[in-house]
């Protein structure tokens, strides 16, 4: 293992606007309405609302009622992956620049423009802190695969509040191996998933060819590490459990199986999907998660009972759901 070595500065450059963005709604074939009639907030008022992005209408980002039903309100811009809290929504989509093409677009739920930032790389994973305190983006600045053995990711996270636009890069966070800081130059960070109402997170450590689960703290600029063969982990809502994929099959396909682990009595399990999925679970409340599986060319999302039994179809042509709470 290295030492630590001398840490670099955060590495930040991002755009910040306020503005009332000119979206529309899709709310059925050949029908559309102004968006400032029906907005995600409104849709989340009384009751949560999905969030996703929707393969079969040109990838928009796309608000549905909960329980789902057949009404998909389609919203602009385009996303490649998205996230959602009580507070924000996030889209992780084109820039038109061409030495950073992607960025992050922080929107309130009333569709205003809070900041857009650059990304490094290729979008891969996002996540909101559940308190809508931050917001983390997962790029590939190599490779386009984590069943690949050579890629290289950059992980970021970013305050929402306005005016705040610096992000840290968590490669210049320490990691920390029993007790001591080391730093590794081949370490790769991703799959951030926030702790509510704390500056911490959990996330995926890859490094020395494992990859580790850590417990990030924001405030001190580091990151524990707690255990190996774990990837793009999801912590509940109630903060209880976490569920992440672990690989069962190494090699140039590798294959995972989604695993939970109790974070009150340290044990682990696989849950019942058989499938190998390379995807970031969302829960849909705290006994369900929900996460995207190719279908072709596109993707469905599926959702399954962390107590057991078959996953479900949820949404056909559809990946990268989150769950918008309540408001009222």
């Amino acid at each position: 293992m290295s030492k630590l070595v001398q840490i670099g500065a955060f590495a930040a450059v991002a755009i910040t606007a306020v503005v009332v963005v000119a979206f529309r709604v899709a709310t059925g074939p050949g029908v559309t309405v102004d968006a400032s009639s029906i907005k995600p907030s409104q849709l989340a008022s009384r009751a949560p609302a999905l969030s996703f992005i929707d393969d079969t209408a040109s990838d928009s980002l796309t608000v549905q009622s909960l329980p789902a039903g057949d009404e998909r309100r389609h919203y602009k811009p385009t996303c490649q992956r998205t996230a959602a809290s009580s507070s924000y929504l996030l889209c992780l989509n084109r820039s038109g620049n061409l030495l950073l093409p992607f960025q992050a677009t922080l929107f309130t739920l009333d569709l205003q423009e809070v900041k857009t930032v650059p990304i490094e790389g290729v979008p891969s994973r996002s996540r909101l802190s559940p308190d809508g305190k931050y917001f983390a983006t997962t790029s590939f600045v190599t490779g386009d695969s984590y069943a690949a053995e050579l890629f290289s990711t950059r992980t970021v996270i970013f305050s929402t509040a306005a005016g705040s636009d610096a992000g840290l890069n968590l490669e210049a966070f320490d990691l920390i191996i029993n007790g001591e800081p080391f730093r590794f130059v081949d370490a790769n960070i991703w799959g951030v998933t926030f702790v509510a109402g704390q500056d911490r997170f959990f996330a995926t450590a890859a490094f020395n060819g494992h990859r580790y689960l850590v417990d990030g703290d924001i405030t001190k600029r580091t990151m524990v590490v707690l255990r190996d063969n774990v990837e793009c982990p999801s912590l509940s809502p109630d903060g209880l459990r976490l569920v992440y994929k672990k690989r069962v099959e190494e090699g140039q396909y590798p294959k995972w199986r989604f695993h939970m682990l109790d974070l009150v009595t340290n044990t682990e399990r696989p849950l019942s999907e058989d499938r190998s999925i390379d995807d970031q679970v969302a829960w849909l409340d705290d006994d369900t998660i929900m996460y995207a599986a190719p279908n072709g060319d596109a993707h469905d999302i599926w959702k399954l009972g962390i107590a057991g039994g078959k996953p479900e179809l949820m949404l056909k042509g559809a990946h990268s759901p989150g769950v918008i709470p309540p408001r009222g």
